[in-house]
């Protein structure tokens, strides 16, 4: 495994909070940069080459440099930032891990690595109680876009069974293929320093490990399990095999070209 590299294109000094945010990273943390300056980087022009740091043996060779003949590099936000790797550690799970722990659903990717993606239900939340004495809560700041991916599943699901039915979609908004992709990487983004930026230039998600991703965000498996328990446990009551329980989310994945 290795570390995810980025290229500033024009940039000589030390890389910090500031000019990550402005790169648009501000998502990878503030946690120190390991800086490289270099003459000609993967656009061959000079800029910086800079990595999230992390305690290294003395004598363990810088990775954060650039070697054109090994290592892979995308650009993104026309050439603005550059993502790469070295093409023999290419970076992993457990390398761009944030160190937070929470329940969460195991999904192999198109690396061929399980990553951990937590269900909408694991987020913590901020508890508080209004002026009429009612308790609110809301997801805490930094997963409020996850709880914003998981509603826009959830409304395209329910303007594609609109659809598929005939109704009206009443205002409910359908899903473009970008829109599940953008939501698929926030829900990776939870527990990884990873957007759709490095999902893209790591090739980690398919439609089908995409697909896994959503079920595990909205905690389908659960609900699925949970409502199979209620339709057998009504069908035992009933006595004639006919559940008593009936209608769900559709778990289509609600795209439009």
């Amino acid at each position: 495994m290795g570390d995810m590299l980025y290229y500033a294109p024009g940039m000589s000094g030390v890389m910090n909070a500031q000019g990550v945010a402005r790169l648009g990273l501000d998502y990878i943390g503030e946690c120190g940069y390991s800086t490289t300056r270099v003459q000609e980087g993967p656009d061959g022009h000079p800029g910086a080459v800079f990595a999230v740091q992390v305690d290294r043996p003395p004598t363990e060779e810088n990775p954060v440099r650039y070697v054109r003949d090994r290592q892979t590099w995308t650009p993104f936000d026309s050439g603005g930032v550059w993502l790469g790797y070295w093409t023999d550690a290419k970076p992993g799970p457990s390398d761009l891990w944030r160190g937070v722990r929470m329940t969460a659903t195991g999904v192999r990717l198109e690396d061929g690595h399980v990553w951990q993606v937590p269900g909408v239900a694991a987020l913590p939340r901020m508890l508080w109680v209004d002026d009429t004495s009612t308790l609110m809560s809301a997801a805490l700041p930094q997963y409020t876009a996850f709880e914003t991916a998981c509603n826009r599943f959830i409304e395209a699901m329910r303007a594609e069974h609109l659809k598929d039915s005939g109704q009206p979609l009443g205002g409910l908004r359908e899903m473009t293929h970008r829109d599940f992709y953008d939501a698929v990487c926030t829900g990776l983004g939870v527990l990884y320093r990873v957007s759709w930026r490095e999902a893209s230039a790591l090739r980690l998600v398919s439609d089908a490990s995409g697909t896994e991703i959503m079920r595990a965000m909205l905690d389908l498996a659960a609900y699925e399990g949970m409502r199979a328990e209620m339709e057998a446990e009504a069908q035992n009551k009933t006595g004639n095999g006919t559940p008593s329980v009936s209608g769900s989310p559709s778990t289509g994945d609600g795209l439009q070209a």
